[in-house]
């Protein structure tokens, strides 16, 4: 039996991508994914829900895509809408993949395109949101497109003028819709089309400030008309959401970068991090003997300075969070690759066996402690703890008191999701739960003490 040859390669790793992806969702799905799973089941009887909820403006884009997706499936209950949008996300997530696997084959070739699509579609991060209901997905949809558009760009015969760089705005404007984190691709591309734009650079880097503000305007006047609001209302409400997560943010960054050196790695192998950290040792290292051919090299140039901005991000924004590292996953993956084809364009035995192995201990890893412990809906914590509660109540209508020191999230969504009930979870030990208590017991809510 002989192996496939390269050019197959990265084929047959979407292939296994697919199988794992359709024959294993997730079913622990997190506050977040049940959150915008109820706001976009409501939509169908009231969509402005999805112009009042602060969530929605850090990710509008998904939020539409959601409710216009239900509409057209037309889902009985909020758990058929929960699968339905699981559904959607995975089938994003495979276009995502495949986008990236052809990326990579075109900028370092057929092997590197197999082993890095290997590790961003069975990476910690991604596995755990791609094959449940999250907005990364659609996310890094977006992102692939963009970078597929710089790296044609980078290309010796295309040079930047002013239609490119409108296109370029779009783009921005789409991507920053999708998530509002992505205005850090505004620096990079305003950097890249200074340097490709030669003698016309100022009238493209202009073009594209111009078009992304006129853009930015136009998107907060459409929303403003459609949610109602004034201007000043509707920029309040888009700031919103970046109040409410401001908590996210300290100023120990000295704790916040200790915090990322063990999640970043995370978020691709779990529990096996200390071990990528040989693999990027040795490549900050070729990198470096090679700086000069790597500076040089526009597709990489823009890939390191988007990669450091991100970076800078994620390492001080609620940095024990994984699911913030998955944008970063992809443009990683691109530059290692891209390195790696600038210095060796045909690599040794050695680096080849090296890449394999590294790909084949994060697919281990993945299917083990990504795939394996996710796919039993009674492993999951809200969910148990929700059916228990139905066992114990009669009615539809729950007030469940937390013992000191216990915790529910995720609860009250989990139990509106999968068993239609409206359960309230208050800590006994906060002021005023007495008074709430009774109040919910006047409205006909039945009260249990939840299990030590």
């Amino acid at each position: 039996m002989s192996w496939p040859k390269a050019g197959v390669m990265p084929y047959l790793v979407f292939l296994i991508a697919c199988v794992v992806y359709v024959a294993f969702p997730s079913n622990h799905f997190n506050a977040d994914a049940l959150h915008y799973n109820l706001l976009a089941f409501m939509s169908l009887y009231d969509p402005s829900v999805v112009l009042r909820d602060g969530v929605v403006a850090a990710h509008l884009l998904w939020h539409l895509l959601a409710s216009i997706f239900l509409f057209i499936t037309q889902p009985a209950t909020p758990l058929e809408s929960l699968y339905l949008l699981r559904l959607m996300n995975i089938v994003l997530a495979l276009g995502s993949i495949f986008l990236f696997m052809g990326l990579v084959r075109a900028s370092a070739g057929a092997w590197a395109a197999a082993w890095a699509t290997v590790i961003l579609a069975f990476s910690q991060a991604c596995l755990r949101h791609f094959l449940a209901v999250e907005v990364y997905s659609l996310n890094n949809l977006v992102l692939i497109l963009i970078l597929m558009a710089v790296h044609r760009a980078t290309l010796a015969e295309l040079r930047p003028g002013a239609g490119r760089a409108a296109a370029f705005a779009v783009l921005s404007a789409v991507a920053i819709g999708t998530h509002l984190a992505n205005v850090l691709l505004v620096i990079p591309m305003l950097l890249f089309l200074l340097w490709r734009g030669r003698e016309k650079r100022r009238v493209a880097a202009g073009v594209y400030l111009l078009c992304l503000f006129v853009l930015a305007v136009s998107g907060v006047v459409a929303l403003a008309l459609l949610s109602g609001r004034d201007l000043a209302g509707t920029l309040s409400y888009l700031m919103s959401y970046a109040g409410v997560k401001t908590n996210y943010l300290s100023s120990d960054i000295l704790r916040n970068m200790t915090v990322s050196c063990w999640s970043v790695p995370a978020s691709i192998m779990d529990r096996f991090t200390l071990w990528l950290y040989i693999p990027a040792a040795f490549f900050v290292w070729i990198a470096a003997r090679h700086w000069s051919i790597v500076w040089k090299d526009h597709w990489a140039r823009f890939l390191l300075i988007q990669l450091a901005l991100m970076g800078a991000l994620v390492t001080q924004w609620d940095p024990e969070n994984m699911e913030h590292k998955i944008a970063c996953i992809p443009v990683a993956l691109l530059l290692v690759t891209r390195v790696q084809a600038l210095v060796a364009p045909r690599p040794r035995g050695s680096l080849l066996a090296a890449s394999g192995l590294i790909a084949a201990t994060v697919l281990a890893c993945g299917l083990i402690f990504g795939v394996r412990p996710y796919t039993r809906l009674e492993g999951y914590e809200p969910y148990r703890q929700s059916s228990q509660i139905r066992r114990q109540s009669t009615g539809d209508s729950v007030v469940l008191i937390l013992s000191p020191g216990q915790t529910a999230e995720s609860v009250t969504l989990a139990s509106m999701t999968f068993f239609k009930q409206h359960v309230v979870v208050l800590d006994e030990t906060q002021p005023g739960t007495a008074a709430q208590v009774e109040s919910l017991r006047d409205r006909g809510f039945e009260v249990l003490r939840a299990a030590e």
